[in-house]
């Protein structure tokens, strides 16, 4: 499998789709990309790839939203979609992008079988061990020869079927006439989800999350709930309190404070959230944040679920 390299250097700015030679290779190929500090990319659609932060904060960016990324996560971009990556100051970024087409011949190699694309679904993974620095060592041995050695090719496709397999009963779940069928739809709603999990500072608006998935908003919910086992409703809340969790356990913010930061509507509204998904008080939960909180019943927020806008 063929092999190229784009370094983008500190400070600096590059935009994949004037870059005829990445078009070029990335028609049938993988390309490693390095950012340095300060350093931004532009990747047009077409292209998924893989995103690991090898040193301080990195951002991506799209219409969907921004995620703010750190060494201990791998980046799983939308090939339907326009991506920035930024590096912050002090940070570094590698990456791996490819069409779904030859991310689905990539992951022959770890299944035995070729899986129609598309096969790389946009997700916050957490990072496999030493996929970073591996990934830089790619970069390396590719400056050495254009064609990706077999070892590699069989680690890559690996490390992308270990972190996207979970998803393989999602897509049985999907309604379709075939594979091909099934997994465009979980793309669309896996696409929903995504944007759920990274959006949970605003207010929940269905109509816009069905259009995404062009969709109308009963059918987005009834799909959505089939698939994952909750409403779209359900899943916003549980991220929403899980951030809330998190700086209640780790920072010295006021709960007030903290309900404004993860939108909620007032300090009550978030210890009452709290009390009735994870089952014990705000307080507690500071007090003890190793204390065994109960997981809410997935589906718990449907009675509160709102009327589709």
């Amino acid at each position: 499998m063929k092999l190229a390299v784009r370094r983008v250097t500190p400070g600096s700015g590059l935009a994949l789709d004037r870059d005829d030679g990445a078009l070029a290779a990335l028609t049938d190929g993988l390309m490693l990309v390095e950012l340095g500090e300060s350093a931004a990319l532009s990747v047009p659609p077409r292209f998924a790839g893989l995103w690991c932060p090898r040193v301080g904060r990195v951002h991506a960016s799209s219409v969907d939203g921004e995620l703010a990324l750190t060494g201990d996560t791998v980046f799983a971009s939308d090939s339907e979609r326009a991506l920035e990556i930024a590096c912050a100051a002090g940070a570094r970024c590698v990456g791996v992008l490819a069409t779904q087409r030859t991310w689905a011949r990539l992951s022959s190699v770890a299944t035995g079988a070729i899986a129609p694309a598309p096969t790389v679904f946009p997700a916050l993974h957490e990072a496999p061990a030493g996929f970073g620095a591996a990934l830089t060592q790619l970069a390396a041995a590719a400056a050495q020869a254009s064609v990706l050695p077999t070892a590699r090719i069989a680690w890559l496709a690996h490390a992308l079927h270990d972190m996207q397999a979970p998803y393989a009963d999602l897509i049985a779940r999907c309604r379709g006439r075939s594979l091909v069928h099934r997994k465009q739809t979980f793309l669309r709603l896996q696409r929903v989800r995504h944007r759920i999990a990274t959006c949970t500072d605003g207010e929940l608006d269905v109509a816009q999350l069905a259009r995404m998935a062009s969709y109308s908003n009963w059918h987005l919910i009834r799909s959505f709930s089939a698939v994952f086992g909750e409403t779209p409703y359900a899943h916003f809340m549980a991220h929403r309190i899980a951030r809330a969790r998190g700086l209640i356990e780790k920072s010295a913010l006021g709960i007030g404070d903290i309900a404004m930061a993860t939108g909620f509507d007032s300090q009550s509204s978030l210890t009452r959230a709290i009390k009735r998904h994870l089952g014990v008080s705000s307080s507690e939960l500071r007090r003890r944040p190793d204390a065994a909180a109960q997981t809410a019943v997935r589906g718990e927020y449907d009675a509160a679920e709102p009327s589709p806008r």
